[in-house]
């Protein structure tokens, strides 16, 4: 490396800026130094001074450094300067260093016999003296230094002594003194032109695939197409200049990746790979920087899970449920999640949140067995999502505006910026659901070849069972991959110490905050939505005080249709109104309450009570019948669907002494489930097979979602 010292004339860099040393002054007592800006006219040259102390501490902390350019160097010795500005000895190969050490030895050697001159001499040797005495020395130090260096003497003339001599003082670099062994034996060389040529049709051929997608079948980007770019531009030229014809011949396929080693590489993988992948490819590490405290960063995503499941009543098989939940970065916990088959929408992340914002008391009222408690609970500082369409809906923007959280989206194709939610469902998968039964299958593996209804064993309520044990007595209690970090609940216990979790004034607060909000009428019938009319007292006072028939907003839990939320326009709050027909909106959802008006429709041409009744009726049958059939996997996902399986339509009203999950049925009556017994019956949920199930039952669990006409079968 290059060496400098404070003197007059050197060129340096103070905070970007280029100066000149002039000379070293004293003023008050202390030593300056004035510099020279470079660049502008003498005459508007304002001469700076600086102390001396203060450009020592500079080069320390890095704001001065000196300048290696020179003067009459041209643009490209300055590129070159600063390519080898900071390459050392050690950098090179082995047989480099070995020609650097010698002539580095041999000129050092010169030196002290002979000198410093034109002739390495300043002693009173006339030149015909000096000239046949530097020629003995040189051999003499050959001899020496070349045994000490390649184990044999070497050989070097006074012509090659002044040559490298020169480039050290010139260059100041004893990385000069390696050997340029690419420039030796006659080659073949590209004529400059067809040089420029190739590289101009590189530069099209990027330029064009640059915003391209994903590429897919053959690449758009290769040697093929810049040899046919390459080619038209040849035709060109020889066009132009037919004298030298002979000379614009095609380069071979080695030389054009050559060339191509000398574009960026990240242009290049764009061309190749499509922008997602070359930005995955070359990606900025994101470090370990924690949050501060629990519920500050909250990752969320949902998956389907490789499970397959059987309705534990009616004996369907329902297909793989989509599980979602909230992760909390801190301590590694779940907030809340969703296990059911309703896809990614507003009403999964609604529930979601709801269940991440609530304590988790019914755990052990509805699971007595658990050693544990679920502790996250409390409303998130910052949620990242999924950059999927289901994000992006007003719902939820209106959800966390509303219970002022911030939130934010990864980028398209890349999942490492909400690396822990990833990594979570990888855990979940490995740690839980790959040995038991009903696990989905590999791809290699025909689907035709899986029977549902042979193969699917674990009830949904089985499922959800084993997920809460899960999370709160074997994830929440399990050290993570650093031991001395401590287990999730030990992180939440510390994470909110200091910072404590929020919560609303009460929890039914959010039953009127998770909704969508349409525009609807009040009147002596109350509020009419999908036709089902509410009311409740604070209406009847509303419609005192501002007039008989308003104009209302109205706010829709799409998961629960047995009460609605009412605001006027000159009034702040929500009044929560609940329907005059409770036994059939009880736990009814809007999805299945338009399905069976959609079947009413299709059947009897109108949406009245009795063609609603029998519509159900006659999907109920439907269903019953379906049972015998082997439906296809997304058939038994819509039925799934249709029957209402998901923690968005359940109720948890357990007791201690009760321990059982109640359910509401569709057509308002309550489903009573025995959580299975997977601490007293073993490590594993069993097999269950259901028995023949009443009408009754059927009744009470029957809904579809499709049309007779569009069924499969």
């Amino acid at each position: 490396m290059a060496m400098h010292c404070f003197e007059e004339g050197k060129r340096v860099l103070l905070h970007g800026k280029r100066y000149r040393l002039l000379n070293a002054v004293t003023l008050d007592g202390r030593e300056h130094w004035q510099l020279c800006p470079l660049g502008a006219a003498p005459h508007l040259c304002i001469i700076e001074s600086h102390p001396t102390e203060e450009l020592h501490a500079s080069h320390y902390r890095g704001d001065f450094e000196f300048d290696e350019e020179l003067d009459g160097d041209t643009p490209a010795k300055a590129a070159e300067r600063l390519r080898r500005r900071a390459r050392k000895i050690s950098d090179r190969d082995e047989k480099s260093q070995k020609y650097m050490r010698f002539f580095r030895d041999v000129i050092r050697e010169v030196a002290v016999i002979m000198g410093e001159s034109d002739y390495t001499s300043n002693s009173i040797l006339s030149v015909r003296i000096a000239k046949p005495l530097l020629a003995e020395v040189l051999r003499d130090l050959g001899n020496k230094y070349g045994i000490e260096h390649f184990g044999a003497p070497k050989n070097i003339s006074r012509a090659q002594y002044y040559r490298m001599r020169k480039r050290l003082i010139e260059g100041g670099f004893i990385d000069d003194f390696a050997p340029n062994w690419g420039a030796r034996g006659n080659r073949q060389q590209m004529h400059p032109l067809v040089s420029s040529a190739l590289d101009a049709a590189i530069q099209e051929r990027l330029d064009e695939t640059s915003q391209r997608g994903r590429p897919k079948g053959s690449p758009a980007f290769s040697t093929h197409s810049i040899e046919t770019r390459l080619l038209s531009k040849l035709d060109t030229l020889r066009e132009a200049y037919p004298a030298l014809a002979e000379k614009f011949r095609l380069p071979s396929r080695v030389t054009i990746l050559k060339r191509l080693k000398l574009f960026p590489q990240y242009r290049i993988d764009v061309a190749r790979e499509g922008v997602t992948r070359a930005r995955m490819l070359h990606r900025r590490p994101h470090g370990h920087q924690e949050p501060e405290a629990c519920l500050s960063l909250v990752q969320y995503d949902e998956t389907r899970l490789p499970f397959y499941c059987v309705s534990r009543c009616g004996g369907i098989p329902l297909g793989r449920p989509w599980l979602s939940w909230l992760l909390d970065v801190y301590c590694g916990g779940f907030l809340g999640f969703y296990l059911g088959f309703e896809p990614a929408g507003d009403t999964v992340f609604a529930s979601v949140l709801r269940h991440a914002c609530n304590f988790k008391s019914y755990v052990s009222e509805q699971y007595p067995g658990f050693a544990g408690t679920y502790k996250m609970a409390g409303r998130p500082r910052f949620i990242t999502f999924d950059n999927s369409l289901s994000a992006h809906g007003t719902t939820i923007q209106t959800i966390l505006e509303d219970l002022d959280i911030p939130w934010t989206f990864s980028k398209p194709w890349e999942p490492w910026t909400k690396a822990h939610v990833e990594s979570s469902f990888d855990v979940f998968n490995r740690a839980l659901l790959q040995d038991m039964p009903g696990f989905v299958l590999s791809k290699e593996i025909p689907s035709r070849d899986y029977d549902p209804g042979k193969n699917a064993c674990i009830s949904f309520d089985q499922l959800l069972y084993i997920i809460h044990c899960w999370i709160v007595d074997y994830h929440g209690t399990a050290p993570a991959y650093r031991p001395e970090i401590g287990s999730p609940n030990q992180r939440w216990e510390h994470g909110t110490r200091l910072v404590k979790p929020e919560f609303l004034r009460k929890g039914t607060d959010l039953d009127a905050m998770f909704g969508i909000v349409r525009s609807g009428r009040l009147d002596h019938r109350g509020v009419r939505y999908e036709n089902i009319y509410y009311y409740s007292d604070e209406l009847h006072s509303l419609r005192h005080h501002h007039g008989a028939s308003l104009n209302v907003s109205v706010k829709v839990n799409p998961a629960d249709l047995s009460k609605v939320y009412v605001r006027h326009a000159r009034e702040d709050a929500w009044i929560r109104c609940d329907s005059l027909e409770p036994e059939r909106t009880n736990g009814l959802s809007l999805f299945c309450h338009a399905l069976f008006q959609r079947h009413a429709k299709k059947l009897f041409g109108n949406v009245d009570r009795e063609a609603y009744v029998r519509a159900r009726l006659d999907l109920e049958e439907k269903i019953a019948a379906w049972r015998q059939e082997d439906l296809g996997v997304q058939a038994n996902a819509r039925v799934a669907r249709a029957l209402g399986f998901g923690t968005h339509l359940l109720r948890y009203e357990g007791s201690q002494q009760k321990g059982s999950m109640e359910r509401s049925g569709c057509d308002g009556s309550s489903i009573k489930q025995d959580g299975p017994g997977l601490r007293n019956g073993g490590a594993r949920a069993q097999s269950v097979r259901a028995a023949e199930p009443s009408r009754q039952d059927r009744v009470e669990h029957t809904i579809a979602q499709f049309e007779v006409s569009r069924m499969p079968f």
